[in-house]
This record gives structure tokens, C-alpha cells and sequence, in this order.
């Protein structure tokens, strides 16, 4: 059994951290950055994102990334909201900002999780607070990756999803 750790890579001159189960991360180059989701003809077969951010300019941008290259996205801009999408339809990832006016990333997520059937739903975390101790609380309360804000390196944010939803549970 494999134990999560911290590990920094280097990406575009600034240094990252991914939550990595002794994955290789891939390096896809920006010629790439489109079409790297899982291509279905039928939206109803496409993986299913939930994103929670109480910024409206993160939703829209995090929706048509993730529409644009194949994946079926809804956003909520808040844990209420959020939970009422998911009871329409169950997510196969939820990707939650971590500070939110109301309720933050960790509650929200907790909240998602008592819903039934949520509890096995992957969570990545989409925070701009890098701060270690963030990082480990987010991996106590059950986040699976953690992604930084802004998003800047629209390549490597699919990238890191896609494997996200690959990773055996």
C-alpha cells in the first residue's frame, strides 16, 4: 500500500507541490493543452466534475477548461449549492477553493461527503493558501490532490485532473 506524500517538482520557473501516490507526473507540452479529457460522443458518458469556488470569474474559467476538453462540469459557489447539484447528479470529482466567505473547502467537502454515495467521490483541493499545514489538513479532512490558484498552466492543471481521476482508489 502505497502512503501519500508531499512532493515539489519544478514547473514554468516556479516550484509546485503535488499530492502524488508514487505517480510520474507527465509532462504535456502547451500544443497539448486541448483535448487531453476523456473524449466521449455522449455527454452523459463524460466524467462528471463538481467545482465549488465563490469566485465567479475561477467557476467560469474551471468550467470551460474542463467542458472544452471533454468533461461534463457544473459549479456551485457555495456548500449549499454544491450540495444540491450533487443530489442531481453524483460527481465523479469534486474540486472545492479552499477560502470561501461562508463555509471553506474543508466543510464543503465534509458536507459532500455525508451525502449518500459521496463518500467515494475523489476531492482536489483549488487553494492559493500554500502553507504546509494547509496541505496537511486538506489530506486529513480526505483530499486527494490539491491544485494552486491561480490557474496559469492550463496543460498542467488537465493533466494533474486527468490523473486525479485515473488513480486507483
Amino acid at each position: 500500500m502505497f502512503k501519500r506524500h508531499l512532493v515539489p517538482f519544478e514547473s514554468s520557473s516556479r516550484v509546485l507541490c503535488s499530492l502524488l501516490d508514487f505517480e510520474v507526473l507527465m509532462n504535456v507540452p502547451q500544443h497539448n493543452a486541448r483535448r487531453i479529457g476523456p473524449m466521449a460522443r455522449n455527454q452523459d458518458d463524460r466524467q462528471h466534475i463538481l467545482i465549488v469556488d465563490d469566485d465567479p470569474d475561477t467557476l467560469e474559467l474551471v468550467c470551460t477548461l474542463l467542458r472544452d476538453n471533454g468533461y461534463s462540469a457544473v459549479g456551485a459557489h457555495d456548500a449549499n449549492a454544491a450540495v444540491e447539484r450533487m443530489r442531481e447528479r453524483l460527481p465523479d470529482l469534486f474540486l472545492i477553493d479552499y477560502m470561501m466567505p461562508e463555509t471553506d473547502g474543508m466543510t464543503t467537502l465534509q458536507r459532500c461527503r455525508a451525502e449518500p454515495n459521496g463518500k467515494h467521490v475523489r476531492a482536489v483541493m483549488l487553494t492559493a493558501d500554500s502553507r504546509l499545514v494547509t496541505l496537511e489538513r486538506a489530506l486529513e479532512r480526505g483530499f486527494d490532490e490539491f491544485l494552486p490558484k491561480p490557474i496559469l498552466d492550463h496543460a498542467e492543471f488537465l493533466q494533474r485532473i486527468r490523473d486525479v481521476m485515473t488513480r486507483r482508489p
